[in-house]
Formats: structure tokens, C-alpha cells, sequence
């Protein structure tokens, strides 16, 4: 039997990865060789390697959210730079004055609304002006 820290640490990632309770245990099942369902008849081997599988998949999942906000703040500096802004201290400072935050503080969501004003209603401005 496993002792409690590790099935309380392997609950907490089950509930953070948002794994229903039949995967859970189907999950054990598979790691124990079709032998049991519950994480307290585990030795402390088998419930030490579901733990490590699945903080590989949180931060897989970490990594690939991090990837996803970089290319949105890729696209904000591409969109600025467009408009004549070439200077990052100074995008960083506007992004902050319109909308609150700093640059690298804003999550997926926010940074899709940055964009789609700035494509919607800065980007057609600026072209109107310099054409």
C-alpha cells in the first residue's frame, strides 16, 4: 500500500489534468496488470510511475499552452510592427496603457481579443491614415 502523500499527490494531478474517476481507475487497472481499481492496493512503485506519467502530460500540456501564447504575442508584435511601431519597450508600454496588464501576463483568451482589435479596428485606422 501506498503511503497517503503519494495517492493525495496522484488524486491532485487527476484532478487538475480534469481525469474523469472511470479513467482513473481504468488507468490503474492497466498499471497493475488488471489486478486492481483502487490507488490504495498500489505498491509504491506503480503509483510512483502513474504520478511521473502524469506530470509528463501536465507539462506537455503547460508547454504546449506556453507555445500557443508566444505565437499570439508573435502575432500582436507583427500586427504593431505594421503600424510603424518597431520598438518593443514601447508596444509592451501601449499594450499595457490599452488594456491593463503587462505583455507577458495575459493568458490565450486575452491575448485572441488583443489581437482581433488590432486587426478590426487599429490595423484598418493606420492604413486609412497612410494611404
Amino acid at each position: 500500500m501506498p503511503d497517503t502523500a503519494k495517492i493525495i499527490q496522484f488524486r491532485t494531478l487527476v484532478h487538475r489534468l480534469h481525469i474523469d474517476e472511470d479513467t482513473m481507475r481504468d488507468m490503474i487497472f492497466n498499471v497493475s496488470d488488471g489486478k486492481y481499481t483502487s490507488t490504495r492496493e498500489l505498491n509504491n512503485q506503480q503509483i510512483t510511475g502513474l504520478i511521473n506519467r502524469l506530470n509528463d502530460v501536465q507539462g506537455s500540456a503547460k508547454s504546449k499552452e506556453s507555445d500557443q501564447k508566444n505565437r499570439l504575442r508573435r502575432k500582436i508584435l507583427s500586427l504593431m510592427y505594421t503600424m510603424g511601431e518597431n520598438d518593443l519597450p514601447t508596444i509592451k508600454e501601449l499594450v499595457k496603457k490599452h488594456w491593463g496588464k503587462a505583455f507577458n501576463e495575459y493568458n490565450v483568451k486575452e491575448l485572441r481579443k488583443i489581437i482581433a482589435v488590432l486587426e478590426r479596428k487599429w490595423l484598418p485606422f493606420y492604413l486609412k491614415k497612410n494611404i
